[in-house]
């Protein structure tokens, strides 16, 4: 799969150089749950990232066709979780985790993709602002937001995973119209069943961790970074 970015740069200033660097370094990520990275360079004046081609249903087809039982939430968000903390651990952001960039294969494994795409284009001095979009509404930290580059840091990612953790819950984005909206109630479905059909083996059960995850997911959001996991 090919990402071309809108936002062109000078290869001439040296950025060719530091593309290729970037594009080993992200070649080197290797992680399960990561979508590997093969090339990053630039085509006509504007970078481009080839990457590992995922067949799966996003996060937001697959909430979309059922409701999730708390535990096939938390095994989603560990494993999810896992995939942050390595692209992490190379020192790299991903910047715009939402459940669209979350995939499932058709054998129940995740992908992370689209991991460093935002980086690398602040890192090279590229002129953003055409045409090229940072982040996703909903899922942006408020620092995100605001521009203030120097304050990103890995509680940015936090606060998106704290995101697709509230969609997963409630099926709705934290905060789909209003940066300054209340947190979303969390409640377990009231039906027997889920949407899955799937009869809940412990219902008080799956009431507790619904809740316990609801709590995690507002932590996560909390609009100081401090505050965050």
């Amino acid at each position: 799969m090919i990402k071309l970015s809108q936002a062109r740069c000078d290869a001439a200033h040296g950025l060719r150089a530091s593309l290729e660097r970037e594009g080993r370094m992200l070649a080197s990520i290797d992680h399960p749950h990561l979508a590997r990275v093969f090339d990053l360079d630039v085509h006509d004046g504007r970078p481009f990232l080839a990457m590992e081609a995922i067949e799966g249903t996003s996060l937001t087809e697959l909430r979309r066709q059922r409701v999730l039982n708390a535990a096939e939430i938390a095994a989603l968000m560990t494993t999810l979780a896992g995939a942050v903390a390595a692209v992490h651990a190379a020192g790299v952001l991903h910047l715009d985790l939402k459940p669209d960039h979350v995939l499932v294969r058709p054998d129940g494994h995740l992908k992370l993709i689209d991991f460093g795409t935002a980086q690398w284009l602040h890192a090279l001095g590229i002129d953003v602002s055409q045409g090229w979009v940072i982040g996703t509404p909903g899922y942006m930290a408020p620092e995100q937001e605001r521009g203030e580059t120097a304050l990103l840091s890995e509680r940015t990612d936090v606060y998106g995973l704290g995101g697709i953790l509230r969609y997963l819950l409630t099926g709705e984005t934290p905060r789909p119209d209003d940066s300054t909206a209340a947190p979303v109630a969390v409640r377990a479905p009231t039906t027997g069943k889920a949407a899955s059909g799937r009869t809940p083996t412990n219902p008080r059960g799956e009431a507790r961790l619904r809740r316990e995850l609801a709590v995690s997911a507002d932590r996560c959001l909390s609009r100081q970074p401090a505050c965050r996991y």
